[in-house]
């Protein structure tokens, strides 16, 4: 992920239209699943970084 490497955080990047994070329900909740997904996948290096997006 582009936006990682260049020192954005998940936490940074798990928010809505209004800059608050994302939450566990719906749409929200499988936003940040599938960031989760993708860090771990394509960015090891980062997975530290899933914790804080507070999944269920």
């Amino acid at each position: 992920m582009p936006a990682l490497q260049n020192g954005a955080t998940l936490r940074e990047i798990a928010v809505d239209a209004a800059g608050r994070p994302l939450g566990n329900e719906g749409d929200q909740l499988r936003t940040k699943q599938l960031l989760a997904a993708a860090v771990e996948s394509l960015c090891p290096d980062y997975e530290d970084q899933v914790a804080d997006l507070k999944l269920p």
